[in-house]
């Protein structure tokens, strides 16, 4: 891993996990779970994990075949990262009885820097040059400007003085939220909002280089000289270069601004006060009844460096917490699956009734995990840490394939609103028999399965004579559905809609029962009728067109006769519905837009999609819409992200969460590379479809225009 032994990256986070807590059994702790949540990150290209059996080295694995983050972080940083959030917990429970003298201000102020350490760095430089210049320093907005500048070296990319001031609102929002009561908020002269300082700043400045040094990104060199004007003669190390070289120069601009010597450096250059003259931590209010919080944490600072190493025990216990990790998650079989956001449970999988889940995501949202329950343990399966939404671009995907075969895939897209994402989460088995499995396992208990209670992941453990019989079920099922799939086949063959008639003027058969269709709807053929000659269409329909203006009751007499006719005419030989056939060709497919069926006229019916009374618009007068894709998980879920895209983009639709909320479902299949979309209104009516071949983004763009076409010329008529 970036060329470091797992000890000594180990025994680097154990140091900043101590620092921050200050307790030994807590550090430990932390590092092993962020450990665990390292090894199982999602990566956009996707990983793959390797399960290595007891008693071959712990690190098996050859550098070209471990995960490299192409986004922001090398892995050395995501783990740093990883040890902020797993810390969080325990600084929590000992802030709850910290008590409120000296040592408790420095205990809490470790927690404020480290807190607002990982809220910027996790977005870009520029949030961490507001962060360190505004919230913990107490430099102007134009000064902080001119650091910024120094530090991107590139004019056109500093933000206007508006931007740093709704974006440090932003970022003390979110410090508040997680120092809820601890912290207050003070007017200054002009109205400026900044939190209630300390009295006493000189006590505090040499903790606050210290925790800087520790929170600085590992492994960064400083690339700020001593003596040089970063605006006038520029840093050539924080130039871009490309945007395979951005990450890294992002990375040595963060260390820049964060690490006390290079930071000093930069301001002196620059003309301002020292760091330390305008120092302004906040005051911490805390409870003056607590008296035991203290401990082992001691004075905030003192002997938090002076910690000896991990003992070869401890190494042996954190790796053998991972071993067991990924022992468990090999033989783990689908049950069950949770979706954890930042802590708290979001969503539901259960793999017994769907392959995918999908929930709305906060834009503040830093840690998606998924997890599940093997006996009384819980078993993290995969993790991935959000981009934030202002720095996200598009759709993001990632994806990580476990130990046991296992394929997690989450899809972050944007939704309507702009403060939240929709998350899709899929789960496939890439083993050709675990999926055959799975799948018997879904058809064989079924509709039962929504009443059963609940399950987990179990070790998967099957006799061999129970993967015959398996087998054997599976090779059954499959001769029967072929065999029916043939029959059916045959009976169509004896009558069906004629083979001439494209598929969006293909209608069921009327009985004496059903509706009678709207005046001036296209006439619908029985299935059971036989067709006839294209010529003999052609005049019939040219005999049929002054019928047309024929009044309702009229109408509803003809169908009902044609009905009964239809009822009591034999069926015709396959003989002769082959001649006809011969007589109307089919017509040949194309890679392009299908035809498509009129709006408000002839519309095919399918089950309602709404439980409400809505009313049954028409196409022109459509608004809100709701997306739904059906297929491969990944490209389904590819695929809605562009349609949403799409239709916001479009100006006349808006996108609902639900379905009785939407004036018609937008209703998308994948199959391979073709794309069928069909619209269709509250009653299940089909008002509108099309067929395309391409790319999600050619598909999407393609069905969104075709879409506005047709409903603008509805319009006009």
């Amino acid at each position: 891993m970036n060329n470091l032994s797992m000890e000594e990256l180990l025994n680097k986070a154990f140091s900043l996990a101590c620092f921050i807590l200050g307790e030994r059994d807590a550090a430990l702790r932390t590092v092993a779970e962020a450990m665990a949540r390292l090894d199982v990150t999602t990566a956009a290209q996707g990983k793959r994990l390797y399960y290595k059996p007891s008693g071959t080295a712990w690190l098996g694995q050859e550098k070209a075949d471990r995960y490299r983050n192409k986004v922001l972080f090398s892995e050395t940083h995501l783990l740093q990262r990883l040890v902020y959030i797993a810390s969080e917990p325990y600084e929590e429970r000992s802030e709850e009885t910290m008590a409120a003298s000296e040592g408790g201000q420095r205990e809490m102020l470790i927690h404020y820097l480290k807190h607002l350490v990982r809220i910027t760095t996790r977005r870009n430089s520029f949030y961490v040059t507001l962060g360190i210049s505004r919230l913990l320093y107490n430099y102007t907005t134009a000064e902080t400007m001119e650091v910024y500048n120094a530090v991107i070296q590139d004019p056109e990319r500093v933000k206007d003085d508006y931007y740093y001031r709704s974006r440090k609102g932003v970022l003390m929002q979110e410090l508040k939220k997680r120092f809820d009561g601890l912290i207050s908020v003070a007017r200054g002269p002009r109205g400026e909002e900044r939190f209630h300082a300390s009295s006493e700043q000189s006590r505090f400045i040499e903790l606050v280089k210290e925790a800087l040094t520790f929170f600085t990104p590992w492994y960064t060199p400083c690339l700020v000289p001593a003596g040089v004007n970063p605006i006038m003669d520029g840093i050539a190390g924080f130039e871009s270069h490309g945007a395979k070289e951005e990450d890294k120069i992002e990375v040595d601009r963060i260390h820049a601004v964060l690490h006390p010597d290079c930071h000093g450096r930069l301001v002196e250059a620059l003309g301002f006060d020292e760091p330390a003259s305008r120092l302004e931590v906040p005051h911490f209010f805390l409870s003056q009844e607590s008296g035991g919080g203290e401990g082992k944490r001691g004075s905030g600072g003192g002997n938090r460096r002076q910690q000896s190493p991990l003992s070869g025990i401890e190494l042996d216990d954190i790796k053998g917490h991972l071993d067991g990790q990924s022992a468990r998650r090999k033989k783990a079989y689908a049950g069950l699956l949770r979706v954890v956001v930042d802590g708290h449970e979001r969503a539901r999988l259960d793999l017994l009734r769907a392959s995918s889940t999908r929930f709305s995501l906060d834009a503040d949202a830093e840690l998606i995990e998924v997890r599940t329950q093997v006996g009384e343990d819980d078993l993290l399966l995969a993790s991935h840490l959000c981009a934030p939404r202002e720095s996200a671009s598009g759709i993001e995907n990632a994806s990580i394939v476990l130990e046991g075969g296992q394929k997690i895939a989450l899809t972050v897209s944007p939704a309507s609103d702009e403060d939240e994402s929709i998350v899709t989460v899929a789960y496939r088995e890439t083993s050709p028999f675990k999926a055959a499995a799975l799948s018997w396992k879904r058809f064989t208990q079924g509709a039962a399965s929504r009443n059963s209670e609940r399950r987990s992941w179990m070790p998967v453990r099957v006799p061999a004579l129970a993967l015959a019989l398996a087998l054997l079920a599976l090779c059954t099922f499959g001769v029967m559905q072929f065999l029916r799939q043939r029959n059916q086949s045959n009976h169509s063959l004896a009558g069906t809609v004629p083979a001439t008639l494209p598929s969006n003027q293909v209608k069921p058969a009327l009985s004496n029962n059903s509706p009678t269709p709207p005046t001036g709807a296209v006439a619908a053929a029985s299935p059971l009728a036989p067709a006839a000659p294209v010529e003999k269409q052609e005049r019939a329909s040219q005999r049929s067109e002054p019928r047309r203006k024929a009044s309702a009751p009229e109408a509803a007499a003809t169908n009902e006769t044609n009905a009964t006719n239809v009822k009591n005419e034999p069926s015709r030989s396959i003989e002769e519905q082959r001649r006809r056939e011969t007589v109307a060709p089919k017509r040949p497919e194309v890679n392009v837009p299908s035809e498509r069926t009129r709006p408000e006229s002839g519309a095919t019916r399918e089950m309602p999609i709404s439980s409400k009374t809505l009313p049954a618009l028409p196409l022109s007068e459509v608004r809100k819409i709701y997306v739904e894709v059906n297929g491969d998980d990944a490209d389904g879920a590819s695929l809605r992200g562009k349609l949403i895209e799409n239709l916001n983009a479009s100006g006349k639709f808006a996108l609902v969460e639900t379905k009785d909320e939407a004036d018609a479902l937008l209703r998308a299949t994948v199959t391979g590379t073709n794309v069928g979309a069909v619209l269709i209104n509250p009653r299940g009516e089909t008002i509108w479809r099309v067929n395309y071949t391409g790319s999600n983004e050619s598909v999407a763009a393609g069905i969104v225009k075709e879409l506005l076409d047709v409903a603008s010329k509805n319009r006009r008529h």
